[in-house]
C-alpha cells in the first residue's frame, strides 16, 4: 500500500483515499509492531505523495499520531524502528498541513520539547529536532511563541565544537533546524539573531572539518540570506570562498584498482578515447590498473548543497553578489557534466539562478551590462538545450526544464532575443512532447525498471516541458509566440483524447488555458481548435480536468472578444449544465470566474437577471481563490451599473466582502476593489450598511467599518 502512493497517486486520491486511510489507521493501532510500523510508513508515503487531499483528514490522523508518539517514545531505546516510522509519518503529514496544523501546534511542540529534555537516545533527539523543523515549515511565524524554548534546547549543540560521534549528529541536525527557523519565522523576528547565527556557522566550519557540517552550514547561510539580504555583503567573500572550495574539491574521491573486488562507480566513463590517447605515457601506466572511481556520499551531498546554497544566496543578496558572480558562475558551470546526477541538477539550478541574479542586479542601461548578460546566456542556453536532448537521466532533464522556466520569469525576453535560442528551446520542448529525447529513448533499454516508475517520470517530464509554453508566450508576447504555439498545439491536443488518462487531460487542458492567458488577443486564430476541446473537457469525470476546462472557457472568452460572441449561447448552456450537477467547490469557483469573464466581455449577451443570482449563491469562493480578483471586479462593475440583483443583494454582499477582506493572502488589487465597494455602499446606501454592520459578527463588522473610513 505504501509503495502504491507514489505511482498511483491520482487513482488513490480520486477513488480510494478514505478507504485506504481507514486501513492505515487500523494498522497503526494493531497489536503487532510489524503491522504498526508498516502502517506508519504507509501514512508517511501517503502524506508525501497525496497532497493536498490527505490533509483534509487531519482531525482523524493527528490525534492518532500524537497518541502513538507518546507510547513509542517510552520504548524508543528498545524499539527504535517504531519511533523512526512514527516521526517519518508525523513529519510528512505536518510539513504539508499549513495553517490546519495551528490548533494542534501547542500539543505537538510540548511533546517534541519534552522529548528533547528527557530522552537519552541520540537517535530520538535527532528525530525530534528534525520534526521541529518540519513543524516550523508548516506553522511559520506561529512558531514564534515556542522559539525561545526551542533555542534553549538547541544551543548546547549549536555553540559547542564536536569533532565526531553522536554529538556531531545532533549538531548537524540542529543547524539544519536553525536554518528552517530563519526562513519561516519572518525576517523581522529572526533578524536580531541573524548576525550571531552567521558568525556561529563560520566558526563551526573553521573548527570542524566535516562534510556533513559544512553541508548544513551552507544551508544555514542560504536561509540567513533571506533575512539579511544585501546586508550580508561583508561576509560574502568568506562564504563564497568556502563554498567554491567545496565545489572544486576532489575530497572523498576514491580510486578502485583492478585487483579490488568491490564495485565502483566508473565516474569517468564518459571521457572520449581521444582524450585518453592524449594523456602522457606515465598517466596511461598509472591508470591501467584503475577500475573506476567512487565518491563518498557525504562529499557528494556537500558539493550539491554548496551549489544550491550559492544560487539561493545570489538570488537573495542581488547586487551585493555581483563582485563574486563571475567566479561562482565559472566554477558551477564546470559541474554541469559532473558524473553524479544530483550534483548536475544542483549545478543546473544554480546556473539559472546566477543568470537571473545578473539580469536583476545590472542596471541594464549601457552596452556593457547587456554584453555581460548576453555572454552568460550564450554559454548557458545552448548547453541546457543539449542536456534536454541528450541527457539520459530524466530528473536532470526535468531540472533543466524547470530552470528554463525560472529563467524566463527572471530574465524575460532577453533570454530569447537570439533567434537561435528561441528556435532551439521550442524544438527541445517539441522533442519532449513527442518522446524523442535521449532519456525517453532509454525506455527500451531499461527492461528491468518498473513500468509504473517510468510512466510517472515520463508524465512529470512532459509536464515540465509543457510549463515552458505559457512562459515563453508571456516573455515574448502573443504575436511573436503564436507561430511557435501553432507547432506545439497538436502535441497538446493529442493528450485530450478519450483514451488518455485524467492526468494527461488535466495537464493538456491546463497548459492550453494558461497559454491562452499569455497569448491574449493573439489567441483568436486558435479559437476553432480550442473551444471544442474546452467544451468537451467540462464533461469529464475528473474534477481537475473539469476545473481547468471551465477556466479555459473563461479566459478564451476574455481574450477572444468578438470572435467568441457567436459561442455565448453554447457556453452559457454548457456552464448551466455544470452548475446543475457539480459538487466540487474548485470547479464551481472556476465557473464563477468564467461567468464573470462572460459578463465583463459582453454583458448584453448574458441574461443577467438569471445568471447573477446563481453567481451570488456561490460567494465567497472557497477553493480557487485566484479567481477572487476576476469575480469581485465583475461585482464592482455590476454595482456601478446598478444591476438589479446586485443592488437587492447588498446585505449579503457586504458580509461576503468582510470575509474576503480577512483573508491572509489578499492581494492589493483585490483589497482596493473591495474597500472601494464598501466605501461606496456606506456613503450611498448608508441605511443598508449600518444595518448589516450591527447584525454580523464583530470581527467582520470591524473590518467593514475600517474599510468604510479608510
Amino acid at each position: 500500500m505504501a509503495m502504491l502512493a507514489e505511482g498511483c497517486a491520482d487513482f488513490i486520491r480520486n477513488k480510494h483515499l478514505q478507504a485506504l486511510l481507514h486501513c492505515i489507521c487500523g494498522g497503526i493501532t494493531d497489536p503487532h509492531p510489524a503491522v504498526r510500523n508498516a502502517a506508519l510508513f504507509a501514512l508517511g508515503q501517503f502524506s508525501e505523495h497525496l497532497q493536498p487531499d490527505i490533509s483534509k483528514y487531519h482531525a482523524d490522523l493527528l490525534p492518532l499520531l500524537f497518541d502513538y508518539l507518546s507510547k513509542a517514545s517510552q520504548t524508543a531505546d528498545e524499539k527504535p524502528k517504531g519511533i523512526t516510522k512514527t516521526y517519518y509519518a508525523l513529519e510528512m503529514f505536518c510539513e504539508n498541513l499549513g495553517n490546519d496544523l495551528l490548533p494542534y501546534l501547542p500539543t505537538l511542540m510540548e511533546r517534541l520539547l519534552l522529548t528533547l529534555q528527557n530522552s537519552s537516545s541520540v537517535h530520538v533527539k535527532e528525530l525530534a529536532i528534525s520534526a521541529i523543523g518540519a513543524t516550523a515549515n508548516a506553522a511559520k511565524e506561529h512558531m514564534l511563541p515556542f522559539f525561545g524554548a526551542v533555542m534553549e534546547q538547541l544551543k548546547v549543540y549549536l555553540t559547542s565544537s564536536f569533532d565526531s560521534g553522536d554529538a556531531l549528529i545532533l549538531q548537524v541536525q540542529s543547524i539544519d533546524t536553525l536554518g528552517v527557523l530563519a526562513r519561516t519565522l519572518g525576517q523581522e523576528n529572526f533578524l536580531p539573531l541573524a548576525e550571531e547565527s552567521l558568525q556561529l556557522g563560520l566558526k563551526l566550519m573553521k573548527d570542524i572539518d566535516d562534510p556533513d557540517l559544512r553541508r548544513c552550514t551552507y544551508g544555514l547561510f542560504a536561509s540567513l540570506s533571506s533575512v539579511l539580504k544585501e546586508n550580508m555583503a561583508a561576509h560574502l567573500p568568506t562564504i563564497t570562498k568556502v563554498m567554491i572550495n567545496s565545489i572544486k574539491s576532489t575530497e572523498g574521491v576514491v580510486a578502485h584498482y583492478n585487483k579490488d573486488e568491490t564495485s565502483a562507480l566508473a565516474l569517468f566513463d564518459d571521457e572520449s578515447s581521444e582524450d585518453i590517447e592524449d594523456s602522457d605515457e606515465e598517466n596511461d601506466t598509472d591508470e591501467e590498473d584503475i577500475q573506476g572511481y567512487s565518491v563518498e556520499n557525504a562529499y557528494l551531498e556537500e558539493k550539491e548543497d554548496a551549489c544550491n546554497s550559492l544560487g539561493e544566496i545570489a538570488s537573495n543578496t542581488g547586487a551585493a553578489f555581483l563582485p563574486h558572480l563571475e567566479e561562482c558562475f565559472q566554477e558551477v558551470f564546470r559541474l554541469l557534466d559532473y558524473p553524479a546526477a544530483n550534483v548536475r541538477k544542483a549545478a543546473i539550478t544554480t546556473t539559472g539562478q546566477l543568470c537571473c541574479t545578473l539580469c536583476k542586479a545590472l542596471p541594464g542601461n549601457n552596452d556593457n551590462d547587456a554584453s555581460a548578460l548576453s555572454k552568460v546566456l550564450d554559454q548557458t542556453l545552448p548547453l541546457f538545450v543539449h542536456i534536454i536532448n541528450t541527457e539520459t537521466d530524466r530528473t536532470v532533464v526535468m531540472a533543466t526544464l524547470e530552470t528554463l522556466k525560472e529563467m524566463l520569469s527572471g530574465v524575460g525576453v532577453a533570454m530569447v532575443t537570439e533567434q537561435g535560442n528561441l528556435s532551439s528551446i521550442t524544438s527541445s520542448i517539441r522533442n519532449v512532447l513527442q518522446g524523442k529525447t535521449a532519456c525517453q529513448d532509454q525506455d527500451e533499454d531499461d527492461e528491468d525498471d518498473e513500468d509504473g516508475d517510468q510512466a510517472e517520470l515520463d508524465a512529470m517530464l512532459i509536464e515540465c516541458a509543457g510549463d515552458l509554453i505559457p512562459g515563453l508566450a508571456q516573455a515574448l508576447g502573443g504575436q511573436i509566440f503564436a507561430p511557435y504555439f501553432a507547432g506545439a498545439l497538436p502535441l497538446l491536443l493529442t493528450r485530450t483524447k478519450k483514451s488518455c488518462t485524467a492526468a494527461e487531460k488535466s495537464f493538456a487542458v491546463g497548459m492550453l488555458a494558461e497559454t491562452v492567458v499569455a497569448l491574449k488577443e493573439s489567441v483568436q486564430p486558435f479559437i476553432p481548435h480550442l473551444m471544442p476541446v474546452f467544451l468537451r473537457m467540462i464533461q469529464e469525470e475528473d474534477e481537475e480536468v473539469r476545473s481547468n476546462a471551465v477556466f479555459g472557457i473563461g479566459v478564451l472568452t476574455e481574450h477572444g472578444k468578438e470572435q467568441i460572441f457567436q459561442h455565448y449561447p453554447t457556453i452559457l448552456q454548457a456552464l448551466s449544465g455544470v452548475i446543475a450537477k457539480e459538487e466540487d467547490r474548485r470547479v464551481m469557483d472556476n465557473v464563477c470566474g468564467s461567468v464573470c469573464r462572460l459578463i465583463m466581455t459582453n454583458p448584453s449577451l448574458v441574461p443577467l437577471d438569471q445568471v447573477v443570482p446563481t453567481l451570488l449563491q456561490y460567494l465567497p469562493l472557497e477553493e480557487d481563490l485566484e479567481e477572487n480578483l476576476t469575480v469581485y471586479r465583475c461585482v464592482a462593475h455590476l454595482y456601478q451599473a446598478n444591476q438589479t440583483t446586485v443592488m437587492q443583494s447588498l446585505p449579503q454582499l457586504l458580509t461576503v466582502f468582510g470575509k474576503v477582506l480577512t483573508l491572509p493572502d489578499i492581494t492589493q488589487d483585490l483589497q482596493v476593489i473591495l474597500v472601494g465597494l464598501v466605501k461606496s455602499i456606506s456613503q450611498h446606501q448608508a441605511d443598508i450598511f449600518n444595518a448589516v454592520v450591527s447584525s454580523i459578527p464583530q470581527e467582520i463588522a470591524q473590518i467593514l467599518s475600517q474599510a468604510a473610513i479608510s
